[in-house]
Parts: structure tokens; sequence; C-alpha cells
């Protein structure tokens, strides 16, 4: 660990924090160990956790998807394959003289056990915007042209396509703006809800 006047996160892929240790020469002298201490040896704790646990807990921030891929590959990757030989001085054919076998490790087996999932998609969140007539965000990207502006306007927003659609369809008439993602898909600025399943209301 080393000095550091504030808190930073890395850039890169792990993005680790570096963690505040200002140096003003404070320092700690273990007699016994011979052993200066001073703040770039302080590690973060947590004061409500060292109170409820009555112990040191390090906690370090994620701030990256490979370290939770990391923490779990083992658990989602599939089963550990070893091979066997078993060999008691008799000629064996080939089928008989290997065995694959499956090994759990402890974590996975604990895992399996309480039920946990090995795979989760939670839902979609859907951005709804809600403005005035006429006053509605247009976005376009900087390399686009300007000729392609104009269509950007007269292409119609999330709330705009909702009116349309209440006015169409039978089906959508009794729907709230907000519910209207769990039954359509905005599909090129229209909303299609031909593929998408309806539940039973």
């Amino acid at each position: 660990m080393a000095f550091a006047e504030r808190t930073l996160v890395s850039r890169g892929s792990i993005q680790r924090p570096v963690y505040k240790r200002p140096r003003d020469d404070k320092t700690v002298d273990l007699v016994n160990q011979n052993v200066v201490i001073d703040n770039s040896r302080v590690v973060p704790y947590n004061a409500y956790n060292l109170a409820k646990y009555n112990c040191h807990i390090n906690f370090e921030v994620i701030g990256s998807i490979k370290t939770m891929k990391y923490l779990h590959k083992y658990l989602v990757k599939g089963f550990d394959s070893i091979r066997v030989e078993v060999d008691a001085g008799n000629e064996l054919n080939e089928m008989q003289r290997y065995l694959n076998c499956r090994y759990v490790s402890l974590i996975k087996a604990a895992w399996r056990l309480f039920e946990f999932k090995m795979f989760d998609r939670s839902h979609t969140v859907t951005l709804l915007p809600v403005h005035l007539p006429g006053f509605r965000d247009v976005f376009y990207d900087e390399q686009d042209d300007v000729d392609e502006v104009p269509a950007a306007l007269d292409k119609p927003s999330k709330l705009e396509t909702f009116f349309i659609l209440k006015a169409e369809s039978p089906d959508a008439r009794d729907l709230l703006y907000g519910q209207i993602p769990e039954y359509y898909i905005w599909n090129a600025g229209v909303l299609d809800g031909t593929n998408v399943e309806r539940p039973v209301r």
C-alpha cells in the first residue's frame, strides 16, 4: 500500500479503489516487533459491521463486472472433470481402464444445497419519457448527416406512439402508459405487440 492524498478509483479493467492515506508523519511504534506503522498500512473498515459482528471485516468496492465473474466463475462454469486411472496390475481394456468422475467443490455443493439460482435474468427497465405536445427531446449523433435531422423530428416519441396505439388497438385502450412495456415492445419507433405474450389479467 502507498500514501494517497485522496480516494481514487483506478481506470482500467480491474478498477480497484486507492483509498485516502495522507502522509501526515504520524506513526505508531510496535516495540516488541520492531515495526513502525504509518498511514500507508491503514486498511478500510466499516464501523457499523465492526460494532455489529465485533470483529474486523475488510470491505472492497467492486468496480468491475470482472471481479464478480472471478468470484462466481466456479459456481456457474459447470462441473469439474477429472480422469482416474484404476489399475490392479491386470490387463484391462480401454473402456474399463479410465473412469470419468464428476467433482463438486465445497462451495458449489453448498450453493446447490441452499438452492440458490445458478443463472438469473431480471426484468428490463424501460424509460418512458413524458413531455408536452411539441416539446419532446430529439436525439441524433454528431456524425449524422444534417439532412437526417428532420426525419428524427418526424418520428413519434414513445408517449406519442402510446396515444396512437390506444386510438388504433382495442386491446390497449384499458392499459396505462406504465403497463405498455409488459404487453408491447417498441420496434423502430412503432409499438409492436404481435410477438409479445400477453399475461392473463
